[in-house]
């Protein structure tokens, strides 16, 4: 039997370590989605536990940001894709 010391990815063929597989539209993408979870959790705790009238701005001014970083998390999505008329095709195909 011959013993194999393995140091490096690189010699494994068909895979490189150093490959990206995403651009930066999906990073942005799961960071404005999870920030936008964040901020919809916490807003809803400190309102549920009674804490609005301590900090109105994280009750009543922050989830009016949620709409707006969406928006932009989803159109780096959209720039992602590979065919953007595939998009406008799944939306406006309406099936009864």
């Amino acid at each position: 039997m011959r013993e194999v010391t393995i140091t490096s990815g690189r010699d494994m063929h068909l895979i490189d370590p150093a490959l990206t597989i995403w651009g930066w539209e999906i990073p942005v993408y799961l960071f404005l989605g999870g920030l936008v979870a964040g901020i919809l959790f916490f807003s809803a705790l400190y309102y549920l536990r009674g804490k609005a009238d301590e900090m109105p701005t994280v009750v009543r001014v922050t989830p009016l940001l949620a709409p707006v970083l969406l928006g932009l998390g989803l159109f780096a999505l959209f720039l992602d894709l590979e065919y953007k008329l595939h998009v406008f095709r799944f939306y406006t195909n309406i099936r009864l």
